[in-house]
C-alpha cells in the first residue's frame, strides 16, 4: 500500500481539521466517548482499560468515520473494536506492541532501582520518605525515562497510523503496523508539530482540570468517598475529551496518508 507524504503543518491540521468534523454534529460521537472515558476514570478499572485502549481508539475511529458518511453513531460504537467481525484479531497485534513495551519498561526499571523503590515504599508505609532517598532516585528515574519516552512516542505514532488501517481498511495488524513504520519516516514533519500541539493543547486541559479537582478536594477532606464519587464523572468527562481529540486526529491523519478516497492537501506520494 502505498502512502502519500503530507507537509509538515498537516500535524497541526489534524487537529483542528479533527475538531471541526465531530464538531459539527458533536452529540453521537462525544456519548461514544463517554464510555471510554468512564471506564478510565474508575479505580482498578482504569488498570484493565489500559490494556484495552487500542480496542476503543478503533471503535470510536469507526463511529466518527460512519458519522462522516452521514450516519449516526450510538455509544455501543465505542466497542465496535471488539465485535466488528474481525476487528479484535486485526487489533490484537497493535495491542500487544503497547502492552509489550509497558512491561520490558517496567520490567527495566524494577530491576534497575528495585530496592531502592521497594524500601521508599516501606518507608512511605510507616513514615514520611526519606528526602535524601527520594533524592538520589529522582535522577536514576529521570534517566529512565529519557531511555523509553522516545521508544513511547515512536509506539504512539505506530498505534496512531495503524489503527485506522486495522480497522476501517480490514488490514491485518502487522502489515498495519509495517506500514506506520514507513509512513512515520515520510511523514516525520507533521508527527512531530502534531506531537507538540497535542502538549500543548493537555497543558491548557490539565491547568483548566485543576479548578473542579480543587473543589473536589475540599469534599475529600471531610469524606475521602464522596470525593472519590466526585471525581469520576469529572475525569470521565476530561476522558472523553481526550479520546474525541486523539481520535479524530487519529481519523485525519489517516484520510491523509492512507484514505484512497479525498485525500486532504497532500504534497506528494511515497512507495
Amino acid at each position: 500500500m502505498s502512502f502519500r507524504n503530507v507537509s509538515a503543518g498537516r500535524g497541526a491540521g489534524w487537529i483542528t481539521d479533527g475538531i471541526a468534523v465531530f464538531t459539527s454534529r458533536p452529540g453521537p460521537f462525544l456519548a461514544a466517548c463517554l464510555v471510554p472515558g468512564l471506564l478510565s476514570a474508575i479505580p482498578v478499572v482504569s488498570l484493565a482499560f489500559g490494556l484495552l485502549g487500542v480496542f476503543f481508539y478503533a471503535g470510536l475511529v469507526n463511529a466518527l468515520h460512519a458519522q462522516t458518511q452521514g450516519g449516526t453513531p450510538a455509544m455501543a460504537s465505542a466497542f465496535d473494536g471488539f465485535v466488528k467481525p474481525g476487528a479484535f484479531v486485526r487489533l490484537l497485534p497493535i495491542a500487544a506492541l503497547n502492552i509489550g513495551l509497558a512491561i520490558v519498561a517496567v520490567i527495566a526499571i524494577f530491576i534497575a532501582m528495585g530496592p531502592m523503590l521497594m524500601e521508599l515504599i516501606q518507608q512511605g508505609e510507616n513514615a514520611k520518605p526519606d528526602p535524601q532517598m527520594v533524592l538520589a532516585i529522582m535522577p536514576k528515574l529521570g534517566l529512565w525515562l529519557l531511555v523509553f519516552l522516545p521508544l513511547g512516542i515512536f509506539a504512539g505514532w505506530i498505534t496512531l497510523l495503524a489503527v485506522p488501517r486495522a480497522m476501517l481498511d480490514d488490514v491485518p495488524g502487522v502489515t498495519a503496523m509495517g506500514e506506520a513504520v514507513s509512513a512515520i519516516f515520510g511523514n516525520l514533519g507533521a508527527l512531530i508539530v502534531n506531537l507538540l500541539c497535542l502538549v500543548a493543547i493537555m497543558v491548557v486541559l490539565t491547568v483548566g482540570l485543576m479548578v473542579p479537582m480543587l473543589v473536589v478536594g475540599l469534599f475529600a477532606v471531610a469524606s475521602p468517598i464522596l470525593g472519590t464519587l466526585l471525581q469520576i464523572p469529572i475525569m470521565a468527562v476530561f476522558g472523553a475529551v481526550i479520546f474525541a481529540l486523539y481520535c479524530s486526529v487519529m481519523y485525519q491523519a489517516w484520510r491523509d496518508i492512507f484514505a484512497t478516497a479525498s485525500p486532504v492537501q497532500t504534497d506528494s506520494f511515497a512507495a
